[in-house]
């Protein structure tokens, strides 16, 4: 906004690099999407394969889903693999080009039953990501001058995470969790989270969970640059930084046979409220918030 008359002079919206369809901050982030998929039992598991296309007016992607789960002595241990392919295009409203964005991932999981009241679970996956890797509506200033940011064109990711879930009474149990994640950019990050759920009652469960995220910067990102490099970027998402959540989490079951009756024995709802916070060490490059 460069009058003072709220006569807005861009068509990208900075903060969310949402873009945009007629004038004015009116911004456009609405996206379509349509997805087919089947699960079929297999043995003593299941089978999954699923088909996701999604478009923006300036974002395509398609994507095929699949996951295959085994389970094993008397149903105490289950395998699972996963693997996800996507086919992304992005068009941006300010440029006159359109780029593609390729990602692959497999994944791998196993649940243990301990004992009568405890299940572990581990879990890895392995990402590849090839083509335009960079968000095309943010920018990076240098010596005065405007310059569309430069990522590497290929990131490999991986990750490793266990959970471990124990009942504390007959009407309750916590859930505790790791993640640890690395990729070739240099960025490694830390998950921790605790969630507790109990009975209420057959027909009312509550849950709350606390989440906390802290993350490293990745090797080309600066705060500033002093001259045009091979790599250059503003994307807050590769700088250093942590995050925090506190989520509850209500689930009511309809019966015929109580106060909530009205609800019919067939329905559930569920209601879920988080408060989430997110702090980076560089402030944003559009306006100063960390």
């Amino acid at each position: 906004d460069d009058d003072d008359d709220d006569e807005y002079q861009t068509d990208v919206d900075g903060v969310t690099s949402a873009s945009g369809y007629g004038e004015g901050p009116a911004f456009d982030d609405v996206r379509y999407e349509g997805g087919l998929g089947f699960t079929q039992l297999v043995g003593l598991g299941t089978m999954s394969v699923n088909g996701i296309f999604s478009r923006e007016n300036d974002y395509q992607s398609a994507t095929l889903a699949s996951s295959l789960s085994q389970s094993f002595a008397k149903k105490n241990t289950t395998l699972g693999v996963g693997f996800v392919r996507s086919w992304d295009t992005a068009s941006p409203e300010t440029k006159d080009w359109e780029r593609d964005k390729n990602v692959t991932t497999f994944s791998a999981n196993v649940s243990q039953v301990l004992n009568t009241k405890m299940v572990a679970q581990v879990l890895g996956s392995y990402t590849t990501e090839s083509g335009y890797l960079a968000d095309a509506y943010q920018q990076v200033t240098i010596n005065g001058e405007t310059l569309d940011p430069v990522h590497p064109n290929r990131r490999i990711r991986k990750a490793v995470a266990g959970r471990l879930k124990f009942r504390l009474t007959e009407k309750s149990s916590m859930q505790l969790g790791y993640r640890y994640y690395w990729d070739d950019w240099d960025v490694k990050s830390h998950t921790a989270s605790l969630n507790y759920k109990r009975y209420v009652s057959p027909n009312v469960i509550v849950g709350l969970g606390v989440r906390s995220y802290l993350q490293g910067r990745a090797s080309f990102f600066k705060p500033a640059y002093d001259q045009v490099e091979e790599f250059i970027t503003t994307d807050i998402k590769l700088d250093s930084g942590f995050s925090n959540e506190l989520q509850f989490d209500l689930t009511i079951n309809g019966s015929e046979s109580n106060l909530l009756g009205f609800l019919g024995d067939k329905v559930q709802y569920n209601l879920s409220a988080s408060v989430y916070q997110r702090h980076s060490d560089t402030p944003y490059w559009f306006n100063g918030s960390k």
